[in-house]
């Protein structure tokens, strides 16, 4: 495989193995030569990656192995324009689909999900654990006995009177996906604690978390720059571009971003307390991706004052120590999330099989300015955080679908009013009447 000194077209990718072995563990199959399309599924918001796989076999594998659905595949690939690491999977076939003959070739499609997934249900775990969110988590993720790793980020939910949490007859998987909503951080204010896996490790850390980490690849919407190009350069071009959400007023009011509060109530000593969130009001206890929020909150776009009320139970363990911490939580925790759904596109790239939901990519989207042809949407453009990654390897070419959200624009509200030049502000001052006197 080349170097990363050495050009390669890009897209180029290999797969070093794409072995099947069958249920009995002895017959096993190198299937690299029948297979004609991959598609690796990663989501920030999914406990485990997915796959399909389709296959033209002119050799009767299918049968000769047989392919029943308790067969394992091993898959190792990388890009060849990245280095010379490789990202290895270890999958079970879990349903076989699009079966058909054409010229005495059998074509079918494997869905594939990963080990764990599939021995996560061999466990149940109905315990008794004290200690932090993070701390219970991987006390979990242990019974998974997962090849891969857990990376956290320590929560701070540590109570002075140490408290029993029990975990009622969930999975590992499940166990870990329910301690994200227990989990706050005192770093990190919005305590949006997500579990997910993606090619290189299971992550439990706040979302927060991921957006002030440095970008691993910058990406660029339309034509190249000439005085930048080098043999590499057109890696960073994106072959496709869809603006998916700038934001969703109404989604917002129902979703509690903008105005909330939460009445919690203790049935045992029968005390109610109030909790308040407000967008405009506790904007800067956020750490944001950009510099500047999606709305203007000096003041004058508070008309969106209508507050979303919650009720939740909460039980004190001692006179002022609340179990649930449903104050540092619950409304900060769905402020974040409804917040990341605002602004979201979808970019197609050449393959970067180092590239990772939760890592975060820099964008450069054009201004499409008659009178300025290379200015920048100041607005859009700026740092992203991958949600989702569609891997797809097929046609010789290896690509990536990545899911981008962000929370920020690049400069604060209110901007400067625009100043119109050359032939727009002529027009403008003809629509307002402005011209023909």
């Amino acid at each position: 495989m080349a170097g990363p000194s050495e050009y390669n077209r890009p897209g180029d990718f290999e797969i070093s193995q794409l072995k099947i072995t069958a249920h009995n563990d002895f017959d096993e199959a190198n299937m690299l030569q029948f297979y004609r399309t991959m598609r690796i599924y990663e989501d920030i918001f999914s406990s485990s990656i997915t796959a399909t796989i389709s296959f033209a076999d002119t050799s009767g594998m299918m049968r000769f192995l047989p392919i029943i659905g308790q067969e394992k595949v091993e898959l190792s690939y990388s890009s060849k324009n990245v280095d010379k690491t490789e990202t290895t999977l270890n999958m079970i076939v879990t349903k076989i689909s699009d079966v058909y003959t054409e010229n005495s070739t059998l074509f079918f499609t494997l869905h594939l999900s990963t080990e764990d997934m599939i021995n996560n249900f061999n466990t149940r775990i109905s315990k008794q654990f004290s200690g932090s969110a993070t701390e219970i988590a991987q006390k979990c993720f242990e019974k998974l006995e997962s090849k891969k790793t857990l990376e956290v980020e320590e929560s701070d939910d540590r109570y002075e009177n140490e408290t029993a949490f029990v975990i009622p007859s969930f999975t590992p998987l499940k166990a870990i996906s329910f301690l994200t909503r227990r989990a706050f951080s005192d770093t990190y204010k919005s305590s949006s604690y997500v579990f997910f896996e993606n090619t290189q490790s299971y992550q439990f850390k706040p979302l927060e978390y991921y957006t002030q980490q440095e970008s691993k690849n910058s990406f660029i919407v339309g034509d190249m720059p000439n005085s930048s190009f080098d043999s590499n350069e057109e890696n960073k071009k994106v072959l496709d571009y869809s603006f998916d959400s700038a934001f969703s007023v109404l989604d917002n009011i129902t979703s509690g971003m903008y105005n909330t509060k939460l009445h919690t109530i203790d049935l045992l000593t029968r005390t109610k307390k109030e909790y308040k969130h407000s967008y405009w009001e506790d904007s800067d206890k956020y750490e944001y991706m950009n510099d500047g929020p999606i709305h203007d909150v000096s003041g004058k776009g508070e008309q969106y004052e209508p507050e979303t009320l919650y009720i939740q139970p909460e039980i004190e363990i001692n006179s002022g120590s609340p179990m649930f911490n449903a104050e540092k939580i619950f409304l900060q925790r769905m402020f974040f999330q409804q917040l990341m759904k605002n602004i979201k596109c979808t970019i197609t790239v050449f393959g970067d099989h180092k590239l990772t939901v939760g890592d975060t990519v820099d964008l450069q989207i054009p201004a499409y300015s008659i009178v300025e042809p290379d200015a920048i949407n100041e607005q859009y453009s700026g740092k992203y955080l991958i949600t989702a990654i569609q891997h797809r390897m097929m046609l010789g070419q290896y690509e990536q679908d990545l899911e981008l959200v962000k929370d920020s624009f690049n400069r604060e509200l209110p901007a400067d009013p625009p100043t119109a030049q050359g032939d727009v502000a002529s027009i403008g001052r003809s629509n307002l009447g402005g011209g023909g006197k």
